[in-house]
C-alpha cells in the first residue's frame, strides 16, 4: 500500500510540476522558451511535445490498475514502483533545472531518468504483465531517449562546443543514425 501511495503522490507532483511549468510558468519562462533560444537542429517540432499527454495518462492508468488490493501486490508493481517513484522525482527536477537555465545538471538528470526508465522497462519485461502494464514505459522510455539526445545536444550548443570541425548538418544526421540505433537497441 505504501508504494502505492508513492506512486500515486510522485506522480501527482510531477504532472502538477509540468503544468506549472508551462502555466505559470517556471523562471518566468516556458519549456518551449528555453528550448527556442538556440537552434538545435534535432530538436523535434512543437507539436511533438504532446507526447506528454499520452505517457501522462497511460502512467495514470497504470497506477488506477495497481489500485484493487487484489493486483497491488503482483510482482509487476512490486518490483517496478522503486523505479517509477524515482522516475517521477527526476523528471520533476529536470523540469525546474532547465527552466533555470542548468543545462549541465539537466544532462545529468535526464540521463539518470532514461537509465531509470530503461530499469523499470526491464524490471516489468521480467515479470508476469500485459500490454497496459508495460506499454506507458516503452512509450516513455522511447520519448526520453530522444529527448536525452535533444538535451545533451542543447548543451553542447550551449557551451559552444566546436563538434570537431563538423558542420551542425552533420552531427543531426549523426544523432538521427544514434537515434535509430537506439530505437533498435529498445
Amino acid at each position: 500500500m505504501f508504494a502505492l501511495v508513492l506512486n500515486i503522490i510522485t506522480f501527482i507532483l510531477t504532472v502538477i510540476v509540468n503544468a506549472y511549468s508551462n502555466i505559470l510558468p517556471l523562471n518566468n519562462q516556458t519549456t518551449g522558451e528555453v528550448s527556442n533560444k538556440l537552434d538545435v537542429l534535432v530538436t523535434p517540432p512543437g507539436y511533438v511535445f504532446s507526447i506528454w499527454t499520452v505517457i501522462y495518462l497511460l502512467c495514470g492508468i497504470w497506477i488506477i490498475r495497481q489500485i484493487p488490493s487484489s493486483r497491488r501486490h503482483l510482482d509487476v508493481y512490486r518490483k517496478s514502483s522503486f523505479f517509477f517513484i524515482m522516475s517521477n522525482l527526476l523528471n520533476a527536477a529536470w523540469l525546474f533545472l532547465w527552466h533555470y537555465e542548468q543545462f549541465f545538471a539537466s544532462v545529468i538528470v535526464m540521463s539518470a531518468l532514461l537509465i531509470t526508465l530503461i530499469a523499470l522497462y526491464k524490471s516489468i519485461q521480467g515479470t508476469r504483465h500485459t500490454l497496459m502494464d508495460i506499454l506507458p514505459f516503452s512509450i516513455y522510455t522511447g520519448w526520453i531517449s530522444v529527448a536525452t539526445i535533444v538535451n545533451i545536444s542543447y548543451y553542447l550548443k550551449y557551451i559552444g562546443w566546436g563538434g570537431f570541425g563538423l558542420s551542425d548538418e552533420l552531427w543531426t544526421v549523426l544523432v538521427l543514425i544514434l537515434r535509430a540505433a537506439l530505437a533498435l537497441l529498445l
